[in-house]
């Protein structure tokens, strides 16, 4: 509860300071922020449907070509309309002032670059999104074992010591990644990561909550992996939480026997 009161409050907060419009008034996600996308990270959101684009706020466009425009809004922050037919008659643009369009046959693709941090940041904390009121579903859960990975089952033997979890999770409103990650040992939280930023190291892409690659934290197979954990014999009750941006949220949790 606290964390997602939290999360509400910085949203409020930042979108009151940013001042930041919708892209589009018809506003749908079909994948977002951290989901997985060609192999790296999804680094905004992708709408589709063909509608009109509108700059998010007061700015000034930097960068215009066939398909894509990038407008300054001033200390540092930048946001990127890519995906779409340009149509603007001057520079300076106005918040809500209409800057292109997209194509009912392409997904338009919406990204917030603060260049100041070097990070890309979730335009769900900037911008209202859709209201969802599905909540993301941890298919099964997976412990390292013998160079791979077993699917875990309640009651299930391990092996005794530290062990990597991974999880594999659906969200019927997208094939989305959740928002928040938490992991729980024993009652005790060992784990727990958002989805808000996105940090460019040199020529990487780098998830800021766990400092991880698209390749690490996606080792494949539909897995994503979420920590590690020390398992001492005897019994231990194993709980993952995960909520998606509108705080819907599932837990999956299971008894490890470890010997």
């Amino acid at each position: 509860m606290r964390k997602c009161f939290l999360a509400a409050v910085l949203m409020f907060i930042t979108s009151y300071v940013m001042g930041f419009q919708n892209p589009v008034d018809k506003f749908s996600a079909e994948t977002i922020f951290g989901d997985i996308i060609d192999g790296g990270f999804n680094t905004g959101i992708d709408i589709p449907g063909k509608q009109d684009v509108h700059s998010v706020q007061d700015g000034e466009i930097i960068y215009c070509s066939p398909d894509m425009v990038v407008v300054d809004h001033g200390d540092g922050i930048r946001t990127v309309y890519d995906d779409m037919d340009p149509e603007f008659e001057k520079f300076t643009v106005s918040g809500g002032e209409k800057i292109g369009h997209t194509d009912s046959c392409k997904t338009f693709h919406f990204e917030i670059y603060d260049s100041v941090m070097n990070e890309l940041v979730n335009p769900l904390l900037m911008i209202d999104g859709c209201a969802d009121r599905t909540r993301p579903e941890i298919s099964s859960l997976f412990v390292s074992a013998d160079g791979g990975v077993i699917r875990v089952e309640d009651g299930m033997s391990v092996k005794a010591g530290r062990t990597r979890l991974y999880m594999s999770i659906a969200d019927d409103s997208a094939d989305a990644a959740p928002y928040n990650v938490s992991v729980y040992l024993n009652g005790q939280e060992l784990v727990d990561y958002n989805y808000e930023t996105i940090r460019l190291d040199g020529l990487d892409f780098v998830l800021q909550s766990v400092g991880m690659r698209a390749d690490e934290y996606y080792p494949g197979s539909g897995l994503i992996y979420i920590g590690e954990v020390e398992l001492r014999q005897g019994n231990s009750r194993l709980e993952v939480e995960v909520s998606d941006f509108y705080g819907n949220r599932f837990l999956a949790d299971c008894l490890l026997i470890a010997k």
